[in-house]
């Protein structure tokens, strides 16, 4: 089980909507492709976690290990998209990946005490649960937008996106169980895990003795779409849906799995090494925003839905000038505050929870702009 908890510190520790100041999970939304002719360029990225600091993931979780009494999430996304617009269509490069991992308290203690080469606690039972889904992938996306007057000073725009993806990294894993501490460094455990994990190479990387040789791949699918209003006065509300059909099908994956009750020291009993035809259903996210206008700034409300975890935030966006606007926004769940700045056909914007680098459990990143012609 060891082995398998280091994907979950990597993903706590790896690694741009401009409506709040940097968006988590959504895609750059369709509606808002531009008429004119030009290029574009968004990228988005969102590292957080409930569990230790950032830089401490990797390590030994002996500094700043503080994780929730309940589910504990780690998650990692990111998109960049570079390409072609013209009378309302884009066409582009896109580059993704999409990582959540969940484990409840005992879990993570464990783990913990592992690394650290720790005595467990005697007699305690560690309920096991944790849970890994993920996958990087790149590959063209098109879009379509479309805008409509409505009347009483309202404007609608509609917009869809289709993305067509060349599958990368996958993994997959579940562990369900639990295990008594016996004394010392040693405990009982009965589990149920099973692991699909590749690169694209043709020897799964992490298992011993290796699989038969294949030839990993994926490919597959995702579209999403994207509504926005606005009322002459500045009023703008803002929804997302992405994923909202996605789909990866992988080919030879390498699957581990192990089943049963051990004894001290000694191995569990089942269990399988094999290649596996694998398929992923992608997630779907969704995002809605709000952006009031008041005589002093813009107050923002904004929130987002993915896999069980609620991701609400409130800002405020000021215009300094005819071509700069800067944006403040707090998000609840990881307690992170963004910034953002905006020049017309550009903008930034970073969060953290934290001032300090060795303290942040969750750090954000975005930079977009488009280039008319």
């Amino acid at each position: 089980m060891k082995r398998s908890f280091l994907t979950l510190a990597a993903i706590v520790g790896a690694l741009s909507s401009p409506v709040l100041a940097g968006d988590f999970l959504s895609a750059e939304n369709p509606a808002g492709a531009g008429a004119a002719g030009g290029a574009y360029l968004d990228g988005q990225a969102f590292f957080g976690n409930d569990i230790v600091p950032l830089v401490q993931a990797n390590k030994d979780w002996s500094q700043g290990y503080n994780p929730r009494g309940g589910k504990n999430y780690a998650l990692i996304s990111t998109r960049v998209e570079a390409g072609m617009q013209w009378n309302g269509f884009r066409l582009g490069y896109i580059d993704r990946n999409e990582w959540l991992a969940s484990a409840n308290r005992d879990t993570l203690d464990i783990y913990r005490a592992s690394q650290q080469n720790l005595n467990y606690d005697n007699g305690r039972n560690y309920s096991l649960d944790y849970r890994l889904r993920g996958f990087a992938a790149d590959g063209a996306r098109l879009t379509k937008s479309f805008s409509n007057e409505l009347g009483s000073g309202w404007t609608m725009g509609l917009g869809a996106a289709a993305s067509v993806l060349r599958g990368r990294i996958v993994r997959s894993e579940d562990i369900a169980g639990s295990a008594t501490a016996t004394g010392g460094r040693n405990y009982t455990a009965t589990v149920d895990w099973t692991r699909d994990y590749s690169h694209t190479d043709t020897v799964a990387e992490g298992f011993a003795p290796a699989f038969q040789a294949g030839s990993p791949s994926g490919r597959g699918y995702a579209a999403d779409f994207g509504m926005t209003f606005d009322r002459k006065d500045g009023l703008h509300v803002e929804w997302i849906a992405s994923d909202v059909i996605g789909r990866m099908n992988w080919r030879d994956i390498p699957e581990k799995t192990l089943s049963g009750s051990n004894l001290p020291g000694a191995a569990l009993p089942g269990g399988r090494k094999w290649r596996v035809d694998l398929a992923q259903s992608i997630p779907t996210k969704h995002a809605l925003s709000v952006s009031i206008p008041t005589s002093m700034a813009d107050i923002e409300l904004g929130d987002t839905l993915f896999q069980g975890l609620n991701l609400p935030r409130i800002g405020l966006a000021k215009r300094l000038s005819a071509d700069w606007t800067t944006r403040l926004d707090y998000d609840f769940r990881f307690s992170t505050v963004g910034l953002g700045l905006s020049y017309r056909w550009m903008y930034v914007n970073v969060r953290s929870d934290s001032l300090s680098v060795n303290k942040a459990r969750a750090f954000g990143f975005g930079l977009g702009g488009r280039l008319e012609f």
